[in-house]
């Protein structure tokens, strides 16, 4: 989703250059793009890129629903350096760790793809139906392309990326006055890299290319990418409901119960049912 928005045109300084090139990635987001730049190997693509200012570029991130089925909103908020006299292609690359108490569908990532959904690389194993306690953190990248882009009323820009995120079953609590445990989404690393489609255009910048990582989703050839500062403020708390370890007799019993009185309900209409054939 694209929306935007009416902002002056001002001017940058080579201070602000020097700004963006000290952001710091996540540790483990840098270890990723390293063992990505080794497999990929010397396959660079060469663009020219539009200028953006990516100091003052905002992310924020929204989750929506409740329950244990959740839909994750980040929105990339850029200025543009200078109105571009031609339409332009943004590519927005996001580096995500989710904790151990969530987790990600591949299948229903795959199936969001036709629907304007994020295509999604998945770095590491995903098991559904394991529960918190016995499961790990993943990290996944998502890409998402938003094409025909134009700031020739507007030099600021909005840009959505979606995908649902799941919350894990949490081991049963010991003590009585903890119904609740927290998952904590932290904000993602990002990264954006606008090209003009116009190549003859000359509102273009050619010398903001800062970190190396994959073109898209299918990890064949490197690219320029600009990073954009992360906000530690912007991690999200989820509480997700937990049991009692004390209730455990109490729901033991209950399900056996259960199960016992659905399994005569059960033989016994079978056995009305095979009567009133015989009759």
């Amino acid at each position: 989703m694209v929306s935007f928005a009416h902002c002056t045109i001002t001017v940058y300084i080579l201070a602000m250059y020097c700004l963006v090139s000290s952001f710091q990635l996540d540790t483990k987001s840098e270890q990723i793009l390293d063992d990505l730049r080794k497999k990929i190997g010397n396959q660079i693509d060469e663009e020219r890129l539009v200028a953006i200012d990516v100091a003052n570029a905002e992310v924020s991130r929204l989750i929506q629903q409740r329950g244990f089925h959740r839909n994750v909103t980040t929105t990339v908020r850029l200025n543009m350096m200078d109105n571009i006299s031609s339409n332009f292609t943004c590519h927005i690359l996001m580096i995500d760790h989710i904790p151990s108490g969530a987790y990600v569908d591949p299948d229903q990532l795959k199936n969001r793809i036709d629907f304007g959904g994020p295509q999604v690389v998945i770095l590491d194993e995903i098991d559904i139906e394991k529960p918190e306690y016995m499961s790990e953190e993943i990290s996944i990248i998502s890409f998402q392309t938003f094409k025909s882009l134009s700031s020739s009323t507007s030099c600021q820009i909005n840009l959505t990326i979606s995908f649902p995120l799941h919350l894990r079953y949490h081991r049963p609590s010991n003590e009585s006055t903890i119904n609740f445990a927290n998952v904590t989404i932290h904000p993602p690393d990002t990264f954006i890299r606008c090209i003009p489609d116009d190549t003859d255009s000359s509102n273009i910048n050619q010398d903001r290319k800062l970190i190396l990582a994959p073109c898209s989703y299918t990890k064949t050839k490197l690219c320029h990418w600009q990073s954009i500062r992360k906000n530690e403020g912007m991690s999200i708390i989820l509480q997700v409901p937990v049991g009692q370890q004390n209730d455990f007799v109490v729901v033991f019993l209950g399900t056996v119960l259960c199960v016992i009185a659905s399994v005569l309900y059960i033989l016994y209409v079978l056995f009305k049912s095979s009567k009133d054939v015989v009759t």
